[in-house]
Order: structure tokens, then C-alpha cells, then sequence
């Protein structure tokens, strides 16, 4: 309930103070991911040993996480081995009932089910989803791919440096269920060190989706879904959330629930009080960079800003917003 509370208060915040934090170039794009999580002490409730092979030695965590635009909207902790395809749906009526207007809905490999893209459509979202192999109409697809590429067919367009993609209309993905389906293949060159023979390895993937965006343009937009990956590393760098601090999961969960509110905190004021510059600075790297070398404390009382730095102007500005601030919240 406290965490619910949590996450009721952030989204009044968002919506209220700062809704522009909740845009994606304009739209209204709900990421949806899940992380593994460390935990480096023992006896926590739902932690598994073995479960990922990078920690083989250290019990972890699943944390599946909500993203809309730059902040994280929701999170839940789950004991592994979970799939975190169960969260999927429970994360889009979430994000509805916080009041969030989430237009499109984007995930990787792991969340694609006809389930899934039933409940989609049945609430008349937008989707883009990574189709994976296991279908059968990606594995057709893919050797449909192979041909046309020897002839060098003209449905096959380059996308970037060794990616390219083939559109395959829509087609029955499961019974019943259509899709458009967009196949991409990306060849990996790396050279041997010890040899010095150049290695060549070929991945095919898919991507599912209703959208009537162009090839290069799904394939743009699919890949903006790394800002969720890159999200997750700065809860786990910059607010330290594998440091678990109870032994219950609900409680290690309000304790992910406040990270992230705190988060959301910090992208606040960096929107409100910093220049556009230093929006993209995080949590530790802010005091470090602007505040350690532009403010001299004599006493918990007296600061004062150093001249000649680089951020001297932008300290000089930034004290009087903030004792502003600090007047309207005390009236």
C-alpha cells in the first residue's frame, strides 16, 4: 500500500508539474523491460542462486520496470526465476489507471505472446515488439530473407553499417492474429587478436507492430528502446537499488519504489533549475562536476561561489531560484 501511495504521488507530480518529462518526441511511449538484480547478501526472501549465469555464484532478483519518456512510472520486484512476461499486462492497466495517456506500447523479444497483442488491441494501443524465432512465419521469413538477398532484391533496404531490413507485410503471426512484421539482419565483423582472421557472425531478428511507420523509421524508433536500458544502469550506479536492505521482498520493493521516486526528483530539478545542457548530468555526477568545484563552504552557514570556474554563472543564478523556492514553500 505505502509503495501504491508512492507511485500515486509521483504520477500526480509528473502530470501536474512536469508533464513534458513524460514525452518521447512527442508521443507518449511506454517502455516496459525487466533487469537482473545482485543481491551480495544472503537469506533474502525470493533470491535464487544460479538463475543468471553472469552471477552464478550470487542470488538475484527480477525487477521489471515502467518507462514513460525519461522517468520511470512504476517497478516491481520479482523473485527469479520469474517470467516477466506476466507483468506485461498488470504494466499497461497501471500506467491507465495513474492517468498516463500511453499511446504506444514498446518491449523487447521476451513480452511478445498472442495474449499480449490480443489485450493490445482489444484497448486500441499502438505496439512494436521484437518478434522472436521461435514463430513460425519469422523462420519462413528468414529464409525468404536469405534468397531475396542473393539475388539483391529490391526489398531488402539498408538500414546502417551491415543492418539491413525487409518488410513482410502483414501476415498471420499466430490463428487469427495479424501483424505487420519487419525482419532485420545485422552481420557482426570482429578481428582476432590471436589470428588476426576477421570473424563474421549473422543475427536475424523481427519486429511486430501496428504502426504504419516507414522501415527506417520502425527500426529508429524500435531502438530508442536502449533508453529504458540506460535508465536501468542509473538506478543501479547512481541510486545503488542492489543494496538491499531487508530480507522481505515487499520491503525491498518500497525501497526500488523510493529510489525511483527520488529519481524522478532529481530529472525535476534539472528540468526546472538547470540549463539545457546539464539536463542529461546525473545524481553523482552533479555535485561532483558543478557543485565540489564552484562552491566553497566555510561553514554550514556560509557558502559562497568561486569565480573563475567553469559553472560560476550558472551557481550565482541557481542560489537566488532556490531560496525562491525555499520562501514560496515556507508561505
Amino acid at each position: 500500500m505505502a509503495a501504491w501511495k508512492l507511485i500515486l504521488f509521483q504520477s500526480h507530480l509528473l502530470r501536474h508539474r512536469r508533464p513534458e518529462l513524460l514525452d518521447s518526441h512527442g508521443q507518449k511511449v511506454l517502455d516496459i523491460d525487466a533487469t537482473m538484480l545482485v543481491s551480495f547478501a544472503n537469506k533474502k526472501e525470493g533470491a535464487s542462486v544460479g538463475f543468471n549465469r553472469k552471477y552464478k555464484r550470487h542470488p538475484c532478483f527480477q525487477l521489471s520496470g515502467c518507462l514513460m519518456g525519461k522517468v520511470f512510472i512504476d517497478g516491481k520486484l520479482f523473485a527469479s526465476p520469474i517470467n516477466p512476461k506476466e507483468f506485461f499486462q498488470k504494466a499497461v492497466k497501471w500506467a491507465i489507471a495513474l492517468g498516463y495517456r500511453v499511446q504506444i506500447v514498446r518491449a523487447d523479444v521476451a513480452y511478445l505472446s498472442s495474449e499480449n497483442m490480443r489485450f493490445l488491441l482489444k484497448r486500441f494501443l499502438g505496439y512494436v515488439l521484437g518478434a522472436p524465432a521461435r514463430f513460425t512465419v519469422v523462420k519462413e521469413g528468414i529464409l525468404l530473407f536469405k534468397q531475396r538477398a542473393r539475388a539483391n532484391h529490391y526489398s531488402i533496404i539498408g538500414i546502417g553499417k551491415g543492418v539491413s531490413a525487409m518488410d513482410l507485410g502483414h501476415v498471420e503471426l499466430q490463428k487469427g492474429l495479424f501483424t505487420r512484421l519487419v525482419l532485420l539482419r545485422k552481420i557482426y565483423r570482429r578481428k582476432s587478436k590471436r589470428t588476426g582472421r576477421w570473424r563474421v557472425t549473422t543475427r536475424f531478428y523481427a519486429i511486430a507492430t501496428n504502426l504504419s511507420l516507414s522501415v527506417n523509421k520502425l527500426c529508429a524508433f524500435y531502438h530508442k528502446r536502449q533508453t529504458i536500458e540506460s535508465a536501468f544502469k542509473e538506478l543501479k550506479y547512481h541510486y545503488y537499488i542492489e543494496r538491499l536492505p531487508v530480507s522481505h521482498l515487499k520491503g525491498n520493493e518500497l525501497f526500488i519504489i523510493c529510489k525511483i521516486l527520488a529519481m524522478t526528483l532529481v530529472k525535476i530539478f534539472h528540468f526546472e533549475l538547470l540549463p539545457k545542457s546539464l539536463h542529461s548530468m546525473m545524481r553523482t555526477t552533479l555535485p561532483r562536476s558543478v557543485f565540489q568545484r564552484g562552491l566553497k563552504v566555510e561553514n554550514p552557514l556560509k557558502v559562497q561561489v568561486r569565480s573563475n570556474t567553469k559553472y560560476t554563472w550558472l551557481l550565482r543564478r541557481l542560489i537566488p531560484k532556490v531560496l525562491s523556492m525555499k520562501q514560496v514553500a515556507n508561505l
